[in-house]
């Protein structure tokens, strides 16, 4: 456990994150905007918004900004059907992150951007 604590404290800025354990648990506190995936949220709300205000290019800018956070399945290789439960989610938020901007390009009449024939 300390090896791999000692692992992680390596790859983080130990300045802004903070690792405490207690017995068998640990708790990693790190800043909002040090998380990807809040990022990625945040953004995909502000992606949102913007479509709502009719401003759909700013919005393909903010998904695409967006989908550069995503770095493969979230905690694949942790074993807790909790965190397996939390996964789903953001999988299905990655998916209609997709589905927002397939749909934005289309009427941007954009569609050749998204297929591999071009």
């Amino acid at each position: 456990m300390q090896n791999r604590l000692d692992s992680l404290r390596a790859r983080l800025d130990t300045e802004a994150t903070h690792i405490n354990r207690n017995g068998k648990h640990c708790t990693l506190h790190v800043k909002y905007d040090q998380v990807d995936g809040l990022k990625f949220r945040k953004i995909y709300t502000e992606a949102t918004s913007s479509i709502n205000s009719g401003n759909t290019e700013n919005a393909v800018t903010l998904l695409r900004s967006a989908f550069e956070l995503w770095r493969g399945a979230p905690v694949e290789d942790v074993e807790s059907a909790k965190l397996q439960t939390e996964a789903l989610r953001w999988k299905e938020l990655h998916l209609k992150a997709i589905e927002t901007l397939i749909d934005l390009e289309y009427s941007l009449n954009r569609h050749r951007l998204l297929t591999a024939d071009r």
